[in-house]
């Protein structure tokens, strides 16, 4: 083994460890974006493996005995099929953020591409049973065959194709992304024309790991923008709770001496009950910034609920079965759900009628609570936007896009939202018996 090759392992193998621990770093993160994470873990394990596969043919070759025979096989069999991987979820990978940015994925060039990667992997598949592209010699050493050069065309095809897709969208990028994609489409395609002429190093390998540095270095750019923007969001959200419910923290003392005046069992005592625990539960939640017990909140739900029904009589009926209640969740999740239910829901019905049910039980290993309405319903997709912040009259709307959220951030919880305008709305929330 030549010094040049045991350098060339070292770094192919120190490029395999960062590849772990990248791979690790976007896994507990993925949940801020799943399909750029699935995308980024796919480029991860392939450019792992190809590194990996790398190494192990320039260790085992020249090594005939029975498992260096077998190895030298394999690994460089590995070495150019991990390519093929690659260009598959970079490809997904850089489609994804041009929809991400309200962009168009060019369907026709995308299929065009998978096509190519098919065709090239197909026959990398074909040159192990009839060898074209390369061969070993009895001293089991790897070696080219004059058909080497066409393993290239594919993978140089493809990398032509989205380099000029990542030219025509590069407006949509910032900086960061600019540098990435352009690095990412042309790195691999020098590599391909030097792979073809030079021979003893692997340069494509060192190359398409260093544009998948570039990719992670994006990623966690745009991950820690998030992180930065939810806080703002949350404690802005906090701000607006905190306006909304002050007025109420102040003259619940006030209520309660009004209790004084009123006669034992009347119906106008035990409303201001309601009311008074209502806004001290209410006020008291604020000052929570982790998950609170479910049966905390549902007491409090169920004071605001009381009040809702006295105050519209017949026209709003409530269904509770809260079975389940020994979990913690976000403060105000129930609350929020039953509030819109009733306000953006029932009371624009044309004749303010309907009936809100919540139901709380376990199934499948999760806690799910139920908010039902016969209401108006509402456009889900418009309503769970990012840009629609306000309803028609200028007030915020449901919340429930912030909410989704919260619920993901505080508890690794769901919020599923099914509504259809004219036919009610069905919100469940989901949250995992372990929270991760």
């Amino acid at each position: 083994m030549t010094t040049l090759q045991s350098v060339q392992i070292a770094m192919e193998l120190w490029a395999a460890v960062f590849c772990v621990i990248a791979a690790f770093s976007v896994f507990v993160t993925r949940r801020y974006d799943l399909k750029a994470a699935d995308a980024l873990l796919g480029l991860l394990t392939f450019a792992f493996l190809l590194n990996i596969s790398d190494a192990g043919a320039y260790y085992f070759r020249g090594n005939t005995s029975s498992l260096g025979y077998f190895m030298v096989r394999i690994t460089n069999f590995l070495t150019f099929a991990c390519a093929y991987g690659f260009l598959i979820f970079g490809i997904r990978y850089f489609h994804h953020a041009v929809i991400k940015r309200n962009g168009a994925i060019n369907r026709p060039a995308r299929r065009f591409m998978f096509l190519i990667s098919g065709i090239g992997f197909a026959l990398l598949l074909l040159a192990q049973v009839v060898p074209f592209y390369y061969t070993f010699d009895e001293q089991n050493r790897y070696y080219r065959l004059p058909l080497y050069p066409v393993s290239m065309i594919a993978p140089g095809v493809v990398m032509i194709l989205l380099f000029v897709l990542v030219i025509r969208n590069l407006n949509r990028f910032q900086t960061l992304e600019k540098i990435s994609f352009i690095l990412f489409s042309l790195l691999p395609l020098v590599s391909v024309v030097l792979q073809v002429l030079f021979y003893g190093i692997s340069i494509s390998t060192l190359t398409s790991t260093i544009s998948i540095f570039f990719f992670f270095a994006m990623y966690l750019s745009e991950y820690a923008d998030e992180m930065v923007e939810r806080e703002r969001e949350m404690t802005k959200e906090r701000l607006t709770l905190y306006r909304a419910q002050i007025q109420p923290h102040f003259i619940y003392n006030a209520l309660t001496t009004l209790r004084s005046f009123l006669a034992d069992g009347s119906e106008a005592r035990e409303l201001l009950d309601h009311f008074t625990r209502f806004l001290r539960g209410s006020a008291d939640l604020l000052t929570e910034a982790e998950c609170i017990p479910a049966e905390r909140e549902f007491k409090m739900v169920q004071d605001y609920l009381a009040v809702e029904e006295r105050r519209f009589r017949d026209q709003v009926r409530v269904a509770l079965d809260l079975e389940d209640t020994a979990f913690l969740l976000p403060p105000f999740t129930v609350q929020t759900l039953v509030e819109n239910a009733i306000a953006h829901g029932i009371r624009r019905r044309k004749d303010g009628k309907g009936t809100l049910t919540l139901n709380s039980k376990e199934e499948d290993g999760f806690h799910v609570i139920d908010v039902i309405d016969d209401g108006v319903g509402f456009d889900v997709e418009k309503v769970m936007s990012a840009e629609n912040k306000f309803d028609k009259d200028g007030y915020r709307h449901t919340g429930l896009a912030f909410l989704k959220m919260r619920l993901a951030y505080m508890c690794d919880g769901e919020l599923i939202v099914g509504s259809k305008p004219g036919k009610g709305s069905h919100i469940r929330v989901k949250i995992p018996h372990v929270v991760k």
